[in-house]
């Protein structure tokens, strides 16, 4: 029986806790959150929260990890899958991410039971950054948070020029991922580039 996020979510000031680790951390989502750019996510997360440990998850320096799950019983669409030349390509802004993602029009995407989800350390429990069906993807080349011409920067343009997100076919599951169809471009500006140069 799925958990209704009604009744899963507690109140704490803005953030909402979600479930627990299956060492009794407490997993927490922010209003930044990209967790609500991927409703599809969701009930998966529920039931994998209790399975996962922290003993066992590896974090950087920053106190982020990325681990993937195979959620047994359930598939979801991997929207991330790899590109050619011969792709059409459109940009648009993903909420609550101010930064431009590529997309691939006409492309299926592929049924997985296999969710990465990135978690951060955050006191005495973890906030959840991000879900998705699918192996782990790197931060986009157009993230700010990213710089030019640093190690960080040429793994993620490396991946990204393989790679795209694949553009729902409908208005309603563009607007459950963060687009807005309006604001869906063909080419981006000077300074809005999806590849950037130092």
């Amino acid at each position: 029986m799925p958990i209704k996020e009604s009744i899963i979510f507690e109140e704490i000031a803005i953030q909402k806790v979600i479930g627990r680790l299956a060492s009794g951390e407490t997993v927490f989502v922010s209003p930044q959150s990209h967790f609500y750019s991927h409703p599809d996510t969701h009930e998966a997360v529920y039931r994998v929260l209790p399975t996962i440990d922290a003993n066992s998850l590896s974090f950087d320096n920053n106190g982020l990890t990325h681990t993937a799950v195979e959620v047994a019983g359930m598939e979801g669409r991997c929207l991330c899958i790899p590109v050619t030349d011969s792709d059409t390509f459109v940009y648009a802004k993903r909420k609550p991410r101010t930064w431009y993602t590529r997309f691939v029009i006409g492309r299926e995407a592929p049924k997985t039971n296999l969710m990465s989800l990135v978690l951060k350390q955050k006191g005495d429990g973890y906030e959840l950054c991000t879900s998705y069906w699918g192996p782990r993807a790197h931060p986009e080349p157009s993230d700010p948070h990213l710089t030019p011409g640093t190690p960080e920067y040429e793994i993620s343009e490396k991946f990204w020029m393989q790679k795209a997100l694949v553009l729902p076919p409908d208005e309603v599951s563009m607007v459950a991922l963060g687009i807005d169809p309006e604001q869906i471009k063909e080419n981006l500006e000077a300074g809005d580039e999806y590849f950037r140069s130092v």
